[in-house]
């Protein structure tokens, strides 16, 4: 990834560039919305922004900040936006939501020969609730690049935090002067005045933000005023009533979502009220305001076993499947406490509750089995495709003990036609394992259509080798189906459950043909093992594949997969290469044949007729390799290894094209000493001469021609190889 450009630090005299890209913003704060940045027109700016922040009296202040941010969907246009678009001021604002270390990179840097941007020094400063707590100076001594500081130095800063002892301090911050009389007279004041005075408010200001929020006429005075007491947090919580006071008179949808965030801020003291917030947003604003009461949830998370009944009441009464979504996670990383209420929730609740109780008990995992038993009877009531949907991803998790469970699941399987119903239901039944392989593969049998089929193929494969049994009835099924889906399903099956090789690759050969995605071909051939061999019709299959897909890079996969059958392979490639295919799938063929050696050695004058006709020294170069894994040329194809080797001008060619004729013997001398005399260049010298020195004392008669190049030439190289085949003819045989 290029790198990307730095946020900007100052710390009094100093400048430091920032890497880690602290957040604009507060988690949760509604402003975000405001913040969807477009990537910058340079790769080096893919967060569509840049920031400057200041340390100033052991504070961290965001200082400024400029980006571009989408018009409209899809984009239409970009706008450019600042602090005063966002943060509603153009000043500094107290950074008080971020907390950890931030790295510093000083601007100064090294003059290394090798590496840029290797700085002077860093800069760490220890960060909790915007306050600084702890800051270390580090010389680059060891020449460490800016954006590497983190990673090489991470245990040397850990040690010498530790060994300095610093803690978070309690910095009790004033009140904020001039903040009660601004918010009591708000005309006077000015809007952007009093948005400055409210980013400063903490703690010790709580007293004026809560009497104000009553009074908060403008909307605007009222956002602002939640939103500083969200920043405050917990220390808030005298607040709530006034916040929940505000959701209920509130009529400006931002000001709704501000007093969200608020109680979403304080947290856990919001706990009883959950309910109450959840009903009153959705009956204002629907689904408007998830966000927020998705971050007031998860500050609930700490809380444990305490949390559980204020999130089941609002999950109890939440209309929003966003928020349902929210307390079930909340629900499932609290665990197992959470279990027990969950099953005396099951009574009486509504279809859209039981999603969400599903939900929960799917996040909750295998310690919610004790809901097992009220699951299965809530899927066996329920005609409803959304609620079966729920409680079978819930089962499947959770996983099923006792094969009495898979009556219920498989009268469902039976009834719904939904494919993801289906998909769940099976899914869930093959988690009991062996015992759930007869009932699938009966359901399977007794199925009329590729949709059911699919499915449970799909769970028979999920149960792994000890569905073993069940290899024949697959097999069978994909040599009758039509369906490609389900025929690729039945292949995966297969192999999952470890069915014998051969039959595998005989399906999955027929998966094969039924793609016409190169993504799926390519997944496919990366699954099958080579060596196998499948059915002869399979081997005709993949031979005809081969000429469909030459053109993609997988061809060769398909060639080494065929190869690698063996003598099986030959007759149906050799009809493939004898129906004068395009050359990207003749040179496939040949490779294919190539592989399987010797016993393919039948196809030799087709390869040659194949290496006759090649445009290219690449292709030649193929060629050249497979046709001498499949023996040794004769005297009849050597005027088309001659012609092959005029056309060629690669040395690599040119050199193995000259071991080839060697093999001819006798014949290819006067071929090869013409070419000899005809030719300056050194490489055709150099490969002509090693091929008359491998035919040795049969090539006596070239000794006169070699003995003329020797002289013309000055390349090293080429003297050498004509000394040597001079040598070797030379010596004549015992």
């Amino acid at each position: 990834m290029t790198r990307q450009m730095p946020d900007r630090l100052v710390d009094g005299a100093s400048s430091y560039s920032l890497h880690a890209f602290p957040p604009l913003l507060p988690p949760g704060d509604p402003r975000w919305e405001r913040c969807r940045f477009a990537p910058g027109h340079s790769t080096a700016n893919q967060r569509g922004y840049g920031a400057a922040w200041t340390i100033d009296r052991e504070r961290l202040l965001l200082t400024s900040f400029g980006g571009a941010v989408s018009i409209g969907w899809p984009a239409q246009g970009r706008l450019r936006v600042q602090m005063r678009d966002v943060h509603e001021v153009d000043g500094p604002v107290p950074a008080t939501w971020i907390s950890g270390d931030l790295y510093g990179a000083s601007v100064e840097c090294i003059a290394d020969p090798y590496r840029e941007h290797v700085p002077c020094r860093f800069r760490v400063f220890r960060v909790v609730s915007g306050r600084v707590i702890a800051a270390a100076t580090f010389e680059n001594e060891e020449r460490i690049t800016d954006i590497d500081f983190a990673y090489v130095m991470a245990e040397r800063m850990a040690s010498h935090f530790r060994d300095s002892r610093c803690e978070a301090l309690r910095i009790a911050d004033p009140s904020v002067p001039g903040l009660a009389d601004g918010l009591a007279m708000v005309s006077e004041t000015g809007p952007s005045r009093l948005a400055d005075l409210l980013w400063q408010a903490g703690a010790a200001d709580l007293p004026v933000l809560i009497s104000a929020l009553p009074y908060a006429i403008e909307a605007d005075v009222a956002r602002w005023v939640a939103y500083a007491l969200g920043r405050i947090g917990p220390h808030a919580n005298a607040a709530i009533p006034a916040l929940l006071d505000m959701l209920r008179r509130a009529q400006d949808e931002d000001v709704l979502k501000a007093a969200a965030y608020a109680l979403g801020g304080i947290g856990a003291a919001v706990a009883p009220r959950l309910a109450t917030v959840v009903a009153l947003l959705e009956r204002r604003r629907g689904h408007a305001t998830t966000d927020q009461v998705g971050t007031l949830i998860r500050q609930l998370r700490p809380m444990a076993a305490e949390a559980v009944k204020p999130l089941i009441d609002a999950l109890m009464i939440t209309r929003e499947p966003a928020t349902r979504y929210h307390i079930a996670y909340a629900l499932g990383k609290i665990g197992a406490s959470a279990v027990p209420p969950l099953v005396a929730a099951l009574g009486g609740a509504s279809d859209e509750q039981l999603i969400g109780i599903a939900r929960a008990f799917e996040e909750i995992g295998p310690d919610a089995r004790v809901a097992l038993a009220g699951l299965l009877d809530v899927l066996e009531a329920t005609q409803d495709d959304h609620l079966r949907r729920s409680i079978a991803d819930a089962l499947a998790v959770i996983g099923l003990r006792a094969r009495v469970s898979l009556a219920p699941l498989r009268a469902t399987f039976r009834q719904t036609t939904n494919r993801d119903v289906m998909n769940a239901l099976a899914a869930a039944m093959a988690t009991l394992g062996r015992d759930a392989v007869e009932p699938l593969m009966q359901d399977f049998v007794d199925a009329q259509s590729a949709s059911p089929r699919l499915a449970l193929a799909r769970a028979i494969g999920n149960v792994g080798t000890p569905a073993a049994s069940a290899a024949v009835l697959l097999a069978d099924a994909a040599e009758t189906s039509s369906d490609g889906d389900l025929i690729v399903e039945l292949a995966d099956a297969l192999l999952k459950i470890g069915a014998s090789a051969s039959r595998t690759a005989t399906v999955q050969i027929a998966a094969l043909r039924t793609m016409r995605d190169a993504y799926d071909v390519e997944r496919m051939l990366g699954r099958m093992v080579p060596g196998v061999v499948p059915s002869a019709s399979a081997i005709g299959d993949l031979t005809t594949l081969l000429h469909e897909w030459s053109h993609r890079p997988f061809g060769r996969r398909m060639a080494e997969l065929l190869g690698a059958i063996g003598n099986a392979a030959c007759e149906p490639l050799l009809a493939a290469l004898a129906a004068a295919p395009p050359e990207p799938a003749r040179v496939l063929i040949v490779h294919a044949l190539g592989l399987i050696g010797a016993s393919a050695a039948t196809a030799i004058d087709d390869v040659v007729n194949a290496l006759s006709k090649a445009a290219s020294d690449q292709v030649r170069l193929q060629i050249i390799d497979d046709l001498r894994r499949l023996g040794k040329t004769n005297s009849d194809h050597l005027s088309s290894l001659i012609a092959a080797f005029d056309k060629s001008s690669f040395l690599p060619v040119l050199w193995r094209l000259g071991l080839v004729l060697a093999e001819i013997g006798p014949p290819a001398v006067a071929p090869l000493i013409k070419r000899l005399k005809a030719t300056h260049d050194a490489g055709r010298q150099r490969a002509i001469g090693n091929a008359l020195g491998e035919i040795g004392y049969a090539a006596a008669s070239a000794i006169p021609a070699i003995q003329v190049a020797l002289q013309s030439t000055r390349d090293v190289e080429t003297r050498n190889t004509l000394a040597t085949a001079l040598r070797r003819i030379a010596v004549r045989p015992i």
